[in-house]
């Protein structure tokens, strides 16, 4: 679920970076259009235009999937217990690295990972480990 959440903010970016791309493609045709009869390269102009609003039509409606997803997560995060919730929040949504994670939490790095791994298979809706 969490993982889920990284992945879709990759696609994301991956698709302003295409946009981006192509737009920059564009800038560097314009000049050579202008005072030019029709032909190849307008055609050319015309079919990057049209892929550049394809793309932005599916960057938005990524965008707007990424923030109901995020929404939800944010709401089962924030029904955690205290120290699930604080370390599940530094970890995936501040994106902290665990040396960070471990040093805000005041508790050794065993301990930590023992709060994470509770928080994950609560909010994957798995019963909690039983020690023996």
């Amino acid at each position: 679920m969490l993982q889920d959440l990284g992945e879709n903010e990759r696609q994301v970016g991956r698709l302003r970076e295409r946009i981006e791309r192509l737009e920059a493609e564009l800038t560097r045709v314009t000049p050579r259009l202008e005072g030019m009869p029709g032909g190849a390269d307008r055609d050319r102009m015309a079919e990057g235009v049209a892929q550049i609003v394809d793309l932005e039509k599916e960057l938005l409606r990524r965008i707007a999937n990424l923030e109901r997803e995020r929404l939800r997560i944010e709401d089962e995060i924030s029904a955690l217990p205290e120290q699930q919730r604080r370390v599940i929040t530094a970890r995936y949504v501040e994106k902290k690295p665990w040396k960070k994670v471990v040093k805000e939490m005041h508790y050794d790095r065993r301990w930590t990972f023992r709060i994470h791994d509770a928080a994950i298979r609560r909010l994957e809706g798995k019963p909690p480990e039983t020690s023996h």
